[in-house]
């Protein structure tokens, strides 16, 4: 396998286990995030692969790329409109299940050896999904991650 493999399998493994104990399920597809079944996305995270660019650096032989992955969390909302208490303890709650995920990445940031370094570099804040009978929140952060690929020629 190569390096972005790796990066791959390793994000998937910090991300679950920083969410270890909180009943999250991993959601099918981390690109359209509404197209997965409602009882996925009632505590669900998903990982899905962004844009990468060549750095056009090079290291003992080996190439520098960088790549964006974009990494969420959903949370069903169980209240009704005007419950605000009840609104903003589902809006916290999302919100310290992410942080406990941006502490893991910080914590790894060469994921096991994988990357020269992995940092979330922003959140889109918390969305608002509606659906025809549930809703969810949901917070996506971009974790770029740059490594290095051995050059054959």
């Amino acid at each position: 396998m190569t390096a972005i493999s790796d990066i791959h399998d390793e994000l998937h493994s910090v991300v679950a286990t920083a969410l270890t104990g909180k009943s999250y399920s991993i959601i099918p597809n981390a690109y359209i995030t509404p197209d997965n079944a409602g009882l996925l996305l009632r505590k669900g995270y998903g990982i899905a692969i962004g844009a990468g660019n060549n750095t056009e650096r090079v290291l003992g032989g080996k190439l520098s790329y960088q790549r964006d992955f974009q990494v969420f969390l959903t949370r069903e909302l169980l209240t009704t409109s005007s419950n605000v208490e009840a609104r903003q303890d589902v809006e916290k709650a999302i919100l310290e299940d992410y942080t406990l995920v941006l502490k893991a990445i910080e914590e790894q940031p060469t994921l096991n050896g994988n990357a020269a370094k992995a940092v979330i570099i922003t959140d889109g804040g918390l969305e608002y999904l509606e659906g025809d009978r549930d809703r969810y929140f949901l917070i996506e952060a971009t974790v770029t991650v740059e490594y290095f690929e051995t050059i054959t020629c």
